[in-house]
C-alpha cells in the first residue's frame, strides 16, 4: 500500500461550469469598489446574488474551486487506505495536465488500462470530462469507483455536481447528501447542499448545512475565510446574531487581528451590526474601536451601528444625528434607517417621535408592505402601548388582501399577543377557507387552544401542522409541549424523568423528518438528561455538535453529562478547553468547567469556578449540587448538606437529585432522625408543634410522633418531595406548602393515568402510593404520640424531602389543606 502525495495545481476550464456560475453565487452584497461601501440589501432574498464585488467573486471561484476537490479526493484516499497503483505516475499526470499537456488525456488512460481498480486514477478522468462537459460520460467514471469504493466522498460530491450539471437535480441532491452520510464529509458537498437550499428559498436549512464546515474550518481567531462570512450572512438572513457573535467574536478580540485583510474587515463589520443587534455593548466597542481608521469605518452598515451604540450608551442625541446625517436614496437602506430612528426613539422614551417614524417605516411600502415589515411594525407599536392602532392597520391591510395567508397569519399572531383570542380563531378560519392546507395556520390554532387548556385539541392541531409540513422545528417542539404540559403535571425532580422519557419517541420521529437540526437533538439530549437517561443524551448533544460545532448549550452540556457519567473525561476536558476561549464569563460555562475539574480531582479549583456560575445563575439548583458534591471532596460537611438541601429543594434531574441524597448519607449515615414539626399557612412558616421520629426498622420505616395543636381526629400525612415547608402560587394564591411539590412517589402514578375516567378515580381511591403514610390520629385536644408505619419506606431515601400533614383524612385519593411540615436534612 503505497501513500500519495496531495497533488496541486489541477486546473478545469471554467467555461464548464457557465450555467452553474449564474446562478450559484453566494455573498448579497451591492455592486462596490470597495469593502468599504458593501452594504446588505433588506430584500426578502432566496438566493444570493450579486454583480462586482470582490468578496462574491471570490465565493464563486471557491464555489468551482475544482483543485481544491483533488486535492480532498488524495486526501481521503489516504484517510480510507485506499489502493494506489503508482503514486509517480499519478503526480506525473497531474503535472501534464496542470501545463494544458495534450499528452496528459492519452497518459491518463494508459494509467488506467495499467490500473484498472486504482479509483484516483478514474476521479481524474472524471475531472478530465468535466473539462470537456462531458457530464454523462463523468458520472459513468464515478460511479465505476464508488462501485468497489462507496465511501470515498470526493467521488460521490463530483457525481452529484455531474447530475446537477444535467439538470438532474434530485439525483445529484441526493449523491450530495450520502456524502454527509459518510465519515469522511466533503465540505464542497455541504456548500452545494447549502446552495441549493437557498435556491429553494430555505435559508434555514442552508444555515444547517453550512455551519457543518465548522468542524474543519474552525471559529476564526486570527483570519476569518470565506466560509465564515458565508455563514455570517445566513445567519443574518436568518436574524440569528447570535451567531455571529460566536462566530466572530474571538478574532475581534485578538489585537493581531490583520485589519487591513478583506475577510477580516468584513467579519468585524457583521460583528458590529449582530453585536448592536444583540445589545452586547462590550463586543460592540472593540468592533467599534476595530473599525476605526478603515475603510469600513464610514460605510452605511457601520454608521447604522455606531448610532445603535450610541443609543445603548444613552448617548440619544447623537444617535439620531449620526442617523439625519444618513439619508440614502437606496429605499431599502432609507427603510433601515428610519426604523432605527424609531428603535433609538423608544430607547430614549419618546414614545410619540418613535411611533412616527413607525409610521413612516410601514407607509413607504405602500402595496408592496411585507409580512415581515407589518410584524416589526406592529411589534414595536405594541411595545411603545400604541399596539391598538398598529392592530387596526394591520387589519385593514388584510382586508385589502384577504387571500394572503402569510399576511392573515401576521395579524393572527398579534390578537394572540394582545390575548384576543376570539378575534385570532376568527381570522384562522377565514385564513383557512381559502388556504385549507396552510400549514401555520393549524400552528397558530394549536396555540390558542393550548392556551385554553385544550391539550388534546392542541395536540391534533400542531400534528395536522407537521403533516402538511413536517420540517418545522417550532411546531415539533409545541408538540411536546401539549403533550407534557408543565402546567397540569406536577414535574417533581423524581418523577418527571420517567415522564421526560415518554416524549423520546416523538424526539426520534422529528429527527426522523429533520435530521439535519440541531435544535432537535439538543433538545432531545435535555429531554433525555431530566429523565436520566445520560448516554442517550450524550450522544444526542455530540450529534448536535457535529451539526453545529460551535454551538454554547450543546459543547455545556456535552462536557456535564460526561463529567456526570465520570467517563470519557479526556474529551471532555477537550471541550472545556473550547468553552474557555469561546465563552469564559458565561456562567453556564463555568459551571461546566469546574464541574469537570471536581470530578478530575481537582475540588478546590472546581470550585472557585463554580461559585463564579453561582453569581452569574443565582440559586440554580445544579449549580448548588455541584458546589455541594465539591465541598463533600473537600470533606467540608456542613458546608456541603447546606449546599445538597438547598439543591433539593429546587428542580433537579433524577439522577443529580438520587446522587444529592446518597451524599448525604454518606456524610451523614443515620437509621434513625427527629425532625421539627411547625405550623404552615399562605404566609410560610409559623410555630413549632413538636416533632417527629423517623426510624428505620424491620417493619418498615418507623413516624412517630409528639405533636400538638392539630385538629382532633384523623388527618393525611404524606412524604413531599422537596425539603421545604414554604408557601407558594397556586391559582393566582398563596397557599401553605406548596414549594415542597408533589407527594413523593404520587406524581408520576397519576401522570400515567386520566383522573376524568371513573375507572382510574376509583382505582386511586384504594391505591397507598409509596410516600403516602396511614393517618395521623389526634386526640380530642389536639395532641398525637401515634406511630404509623411506611412499609414500603427507608429513611436514607427521604433524606432532602419533607414531611406533610393534612387536615382531615385523605378522601377518593385527595388530600386537605397542608397544615403543619417538618424537613428532613
Amino acid at each position: 500500500m503505497r501513500k500519495l502525495k496531495i497533488i496541486k495545481g489541477i486546473t478545469v476550464n471554467s467555461t464548464c461550469l457557465k450555467r452553474l456560475v449564474t446562478c450559484c453565487l453566494f455573498l448579497s452584497f451591492q455592486t462596490s469598489a470597495s469593502v468599504s461601501t458593501l452594504t446588505i440589501d433588506e430584500k426578502d432574498l432566496l438566493i444570493y446574488s450579486t454583480q462586482n464585488s470582490e468578496l462574491a467573486k471570490r465565493s464563486q471561484s471557491d464555489l468551482f474551486n475544482f483543485n481544491s476537490l483533488i486535492e480532498s479526493s488524495l486526501f481521503n484516499a489516504n484517510q480510507l487506505n485506499m489502493e494506489i497503483g503508482d503514486a509517480k505516475a499519478l503526480n506525473f499526470i497531474s503535472e501534464l495536465f496542470k501545463s494544458k499537456d495534450s499528452r496528459a488525456p492519452i497518459a491518463l488512460a494508459n494509467y488506467i488500462k495499467r490500473y484498472p481498480k486504482d479509483a484516483l486514477g478514474f476521479q481524474l478522468a472524471a475531472i478530465e470530462l468535466f473539462s470537456q462537459q462531458k457530464y454523462q460520460e463523468a458520472t459513468l467514471a464515478l460511479r465505476n469507483i464508488l462501485q468497489s469504493n462507496p465511501n470515498y466522498t470526493p467521488a460521490r460530491t463530483l457525481l452529484g455536481i455531474a447530475w446537477l450539471m444535467l439538470n438532474e437535480n434530485a439525483l445529484g441532491i441526493e449523491q450530495l447528501k450520502l456524502s454527509l452520510a459518510t465519515k469522511h464529509t466533503d465540505p464542497l458537498a455541504i456548500k452545494y447542499l447549502a446552495w441549493d437550499a437557498l435556491r429553494n428559498g430555505d435559508p434555514v436549512q442552508a444555515t444547517k448545512y453550512l455551519q457543518r464546515n465548522l468542524q474543519t474550518n474552525g471559529i476564526p481567531t486570527t483570519s476569518a475565510n470565506l466560509m465564515h462570512l458565508e455563514l455570517a450572512e445566513l445567519y443574518r438572513q436568518t436574524n440569528d446574531f447570535m451567531g455571529i457573535l460566536q462566530l466572530f467574536k474571538l478574532l475581534a478580540e485578538n489585537p493581531t487581528t490583520d485589519m487591513s485583510n478583506t475577510l477580516n474587515l468584513e467579519a468585524i463589520s457583521r460583528l458590529f451590526e449582530a453585536a448592536t443587534e444583540m445589545a452586547d455593548i462590550n463586543i460592540a466597542r472593540i468592533a467599534n474601536n476595530k473599525l476605526t481608521h478603515t475603510s469600513a469605518y464610514t460605510s452605511f452598515p457601520s454608521q447604522i451601528s455606531r448610532a445603535r451604540l450610541l443609543g445603548l450608551e444613552s448617548e440619544f442625541s447623537k444617535a439620531i444625528s449620526l442617523l439625519d446625517s444618513l439619508k440614502s436614496e437606496n429605499q431599502h437602506m432609507e427603510r433601515r434607517r428610519v426604523l432605527e430612528k424609531a428603535k433609538i426613539f423608544a430607547l430614549q422614551g419618546n414614545a410619540n417621535a418613535s411611533s412616527k417614524e413607525l409610521d413612516t417605516y410601514i407607509t413607504s411600502f405602500g402595496e408592496q408592505v411585507t409580512p415581515n415589515a407589518i410584524r416589526e411594525y406592529v411589534q414595536r407599536s405594541a411595545a411603545l402601548g400604541k399596539g391598538n392602532q398598529a392592530l387596526n392597520y394591520l387589519k385593514k391591510v388584510y382586508n385589502q388582501h384577504p387571500k394572503n395567508a402569510y399576511l392573515g397569519s401576521v395579524l393572527v399572531e398579534s390578537q394572540i399577543q394582545a390575548n384576543d383570542l376570539v378575534g385570532a380563531q376568527t381570522t384562522l378560519d377565514s385564513i383557512l377557507r381559502t388556504s385549507a392546507d396552510f400549514a401555520p395556520a393549524y400552528y397558530q390554532r394549536g396555540v390558542i387552544l393550548y392556551n385554553l387548556g385544550e391539550n388534546e385539541n392542541a395536540t391534533q392541531a400542531f400534528r395536522r401542522s407537521l403533516e402538511l409540513d413536517p420540517h418545522q422545528i417550532e411546531v415539533w417542539l409545541a408538540l411536546m409541549g401539549s403533550l407534557h404540559d408543565h402546567r397540569t403535571h406536577s414535574h417533581t425532580s423524581q418523577n418527571a424523568g420517567k415522564d421526560h422519557q415518554s416524549l423520546l419517541p416523538v424526539f426520534d420521529e422529528a429527527i426522523e423528518k429533520n435530521p439535519d437540526s440541531s435544535e432537535l437533538f439538543y433538545e432531545k439530549g435535555i429531554t433525555a438528561y431530566s429523565g436520566g437517561e445520560l448516554e442517550t443524551a450524550k450522544a444526542a448533544f455530540d450529534r448536535s455538535l457535529k451539526l453545529s460545532p460551535f454551538n454554547l448549550p450543546s459543547l455545556v452540556m456535552s462536557v456535564i453529562v460526561r463529567a456526570d457519567l465520570n467517563d470519557e473525561l479526556t474529551n471532555a476536558q477537550k471541550l472545556s478547553d473550547v468553552l474557555g476561549v469561546l465563552a469564559p464569563e458565561n456562567p453556564a460555562v463555568q459551571d461546566a468547567i469546574g464541574w469537570l475539574k471536581i470530578k478530575a480531582g481537582k475540588p478546590q479549583e472546581g470550585l472557585e469556578h463554580l461559585q463564579s456560575a453561582l453569581k452569574g445563575m443565582h440559586d440554580d439548583a445544579a449549580v448548588q449540587f455541584h458546589i455541594g458534591i465539591g465541598y463533600q471532596k473537600l470533606n467540608t460537611i456542613d458546608t456541603s448538606v447546606a449546599y445538597l438541601l438547598q439543591a433539593l429543594r429546587d428542580e433537579l434531574p433524577t439522577h443529580l437529585a438520587d446522587a444529592a441524597r446518597q451524599a448525604l448519607n454518606t456524610m451523614q449515615p443515620v437509621g434513625q432522625k427527629i425532625v421539627e414539626v411547625k405550623q404552615i399557612n399562605g404566609f410560610g412558616v409559623g410555630d413549632k408543634l413538636g416533632t417527629i421520629t423517623l426510624k428505620d426498622t424491620k417493619e418498615g420505616l418507623q413516624v412517630t410522633a409528639q405533636i400538638n395543636g392539630l385538629p382532633p381526629g384523623n388527618n393525611g400525612m404524606h412524604f413531599h418531595v422537596k425539603p421545604t415547608c414554604e408557601a407558594g402560587i397556586e391559582d393566582g394564591k398563596k397557599v401553605a406548602g406548596v414549594a415542597a411539590g408533589g407527594h413523593y412517589g404520587h406524581d408520576h402514578m397519576m401522570m400515567e393515568m386520566d383522573m376524568n375516567d371513573p375507572i382510574h378515580m376509583e382505582h386511586m381511591k384504594n391505591m397507598k402510593p409509596k410516600g403516602d403514610l396511614p393517618p395521623l390520629l389526634t386526640d380530642a385536644n389536639g395532641s398525637s404520640t401515634a406511630t404509623v408505619y411506611g412499609s414500603k419506606l427507608t429513611l436514607a431515601e427521604l433524606r432532602g424531602r419533607s414531611l406533610m400533614i393534612h387536615n382531615g383524612p385523605d378522601q377518593d385519593g385527595k388530600s386537605g389543606a397542608k397544615i403543619a411540615c417538618a424537613i428532613i436534612d
